[in-house]
């Protein structure tokens, strides 16, 4: 029992470091800043305590829950009509499925009490606290600074931010976003983008990247991942492979990056590189083709080559993969809820995003792990770095009961 209060008093005062840190060290780290994670700052464990951590909390969940875990959800997903409050059908909803997040929109967004309420009831629902995640990337994608009433900081598009070449600017943008938004209860961002700008063409990017130069969006992507994650506040590098090569947009329909290997390596992937080695804690996959690269038309989001082969052995990321949002054209006019869910389960993809139907997606892959199609030793893996997050970003607290050390407390 003594040894277990010790772990608990580390990881308090390395979460505690992890908020002092944040933009303050930048020049410092300069030299390091490539080849060094950054995760210490954000309150990471010694390895073995946290794996006894997850390996307490993963004992004591079903099947159900633990695939619950897998999902981030909008909120009309649960009752269409909750919008600005948790509906008593949203309740059983949450309840049932225990899903692992919840994205908020500008339709959610009344007023600042509003909701923090709102996001304190979701909280009650699970044992397990949610990922409560939004779209806050500053310019034209920042669904709370554009919502009139949420009184926080409304910064230009990131292109701005690039065009400074200074990246402790996009460092501080990402902490006083993630302060902002951790005091409303948000304790994920959707953000930084990592794509880099080369086709001036591309409408789904355009100046939500910080440049089109791999290298300075690499510098800038690194620092906001640090400003936002010294915040508690986890981030995630989004659109891997990277998609500002783009000429067409995936939310209306099939798009090929066109892009080789040798390509992706010299210019989409070094942003991406710098976001891992910065300690980010998610990346999301972008529903694009690789056809050069993987033979195929299938969505990025959906191969295990580009999940599993090249983010996660390749450039060694070891934390949560998520998909881009599943009910955007591409996906939808193409596979069902359910087939894209377990395709992209068994592609590598730790969590789902918004799935076109949610339960029609869960129950695929609930009926998937039962019938063998993808074993219950993946589900366990995925979710195993799921609660690791939770954990060190502080969202699943240290003296919670799924944690054998603090039964009969």
């Amino acid at each position: 029992m003594k040894r277990y209060k010790v772990i608990v008093l580390l990881l308090c005062l390395t979460l505690f470091a992890g908020i002092l840190a944040g933009c303050g060290s930048h020049k410092k780290k300069e030299k390091s800043e490539e080849g060094t994670s950054t995760s210490k700052d954000s309150g990471e464990l010694d390895d073995i305590t946290l794996e006894g951590m997850v390996s307490d909390a993963l004992s004591g969940m079903t099947l159900k829950e633990k695939i619950g875990q897998m999902f981030i959800v909008c909120t009309d997903s649960l009752d269409f009509d909750a919008e600005t409050e948790v509906t008593k059908k949203m309740q059983q909803k949450l309840e049932e499925y225990k899903p692992g997040g919840v994205i908020f929109f500008s339709y959610n967004l009344k007023e600042r009490e509003q909701v923090k309420s709102m996001i304190a009831d979701i909280q009650k629902s699970n044992d397990i606290p949610l990922f409560i995640s939004v779209d806050e990337e500053g310019g034209s994608v920042a669904r709370i600074a554009n919502s009139k009433n949420m009184q926080t900081t409304k910064f230009p598009a990131m292109s701005e931010i690039g065009k400074s070449g200074d990246s402790k600017k996009a460092c501080e943008v990402g902490e006083t976003i993630g302060k902002e938004i951790r005091e409303l209860g948000f304790n994920l961002d959707f953000a930084p983008v990592a794509d880099v700008n080369t086709n001036a063409e591309n409408t789904e990017i355009g100046n939500r990247s910080f440049s089109s130069d791999a290298k300075t969006v690499a510098g800038m992507v690194s620092q906001e991942v640090k400003g936002l994650q010294s915040q508690g506040v986890s981030s995630t590098l989004k659109h891997f492979p990277g998609q500002g090569q783009c000429g067409e947009d995936t939310h209306k329909g099939y798009v090929d990056l066109n892009a080789t290997i040798d390509r992706l390596r010299e210019v989409e992937f070094l942003p991406f590189e710098s976001g891992i080695a910065a300690g980010a804690d998610m990346v999301m996959m972008s529903h694009v083709a690789v056809s050069q690269v993987t033979g195929k038309e299938t969505p990025a989001s959906l191969t295990k080559l580009m999940v599993t082969d090249i983010l996660r052995e390749e450039l060694q990321f070891n934390n949560v993969i998520i998909t881009d949002a599943m009910n955007m054209k591409v996906i939808t006019k193409f596979y069902d809820a359910d087939q894209a869910a377990v395709m992209a389960v068994q592609a590598g993809n730790d969590m789902i995003l918004m799935p076109d139907n949610f339960e029609q997606a869960f129950e695929g892959v609930l009926e998937a792990v039962k019938d063998g199609t993808i074993s219950e030793s993946k589900i366990n893996e995925a979710v195993s770095r799921i609660l690791s997050v939770k954990i060190r970003r502080g969202i699943l607290p240290t003296d919670s009961k799924l944690f054998r050390h603090n039964a009969g407390k």
